[in-house]
């Protein structure tokens, strides 16, 4: 059953409706994204470990049309690192794989009903030729994705715990004002202990910024704009 006053996402008008709401997808005629409708594969989640086959990985760009989704990996150290958190209308870069051909990064589906699309690359590359557009709003769009890897970086190596988590939590949030992750979870996407986070979650709390209960795992971002720009000096 489809929620009163949103479109079934399953279905090729909806499945057009929630294209339009993806950023990169935005600029496309009615006609190309009548196309990227048509080819895209439907898939509803229950809540849980979605296993990506290896051959779909390579092939296909996915979207999450309703619900959300956890983008995350093994480190070296055999610890799982977060790398995003995906909710409507984000996009799941999957084609990473290791030597064998698997991927590399495994999808937690965050709740029941989640509705991903499965969208050929090859696809989008025709596109690309017919709407030049389209392929320079991918290339924006890389260029934005490389400079956050930058900003990661340069907060993983030179920002104290409590910076790396005020950021961390505005880039994971996306459009959203909330973050669902354990403290282990957030531990790992700002390369600190568990105990250094919670210290800083109380820190920012204390602050203002986000609002949490001790035993849940939601956090509310209740400034996310002066999170992602929170400096050194700010909780001095």
């Amino acid at each position: 059953m489809v929620a009163q006053g949103r479109t079934d996402e399953t279905c090729l008008y909806g499945k057009a409706a929630a294209l339009r709401r993806v950023p990169l997808f935005a600029g496309l005629d009615d006609e190309a994204i009548a196309g990227v409708a048509v080819v895209s594969h439907v898939r509803v989640h229950a809540r849980g470990i979605w296993r990506v086959e290896a051959r779909e990985a390579r092939e296909r760009l996915f979207v999450v049309a309703r619900g959300g989704a956890r983008l995350h990996r093994l480190t070296w150290s055999g610890a799982e690192a977060t790398l995003a958190l995906k909710h409507d209308g984000g996009v799941l870069d999957l084609h990473e794989c290791d030597r064998a051909g698997n991927p590399k990064n495994d999808v937690e589906i965050l709740a029941d009903g989640t509705v991903i699309y499965g969208i050929p690359y090859a696809y989008l590359v025709d596109i690309g030729f017919a709407q030049p557009r389209f392929l320079l709003r991918m290339t924006e769009a890389l260029a934005a994705q490389l400079t956050e890897y930058q900003d990661i970086i340069v907060d993983l190596m030179t920002r104290r715990v409590e910076v790396r988590v005020a950021h961390g939590l505005a880039r994971l949030a996306g459009p959203r004002d909330t973050v669902e992750l354990t403290r282990c979870q957030l531990a790992t996407v700002v390369a600190a202990s568990r105990e250094e986070v919670g210290r800083a979650l109380k820190k920012l709390r204390a602050a203002g910024l986000i609002a949490y209960r001790d035993n849940e795992r939601a956090i509310r971002l209740l400034d996310k704009g002066a999170l992602a720009a929170w400096e050194e000096n700010a909780l001095s």
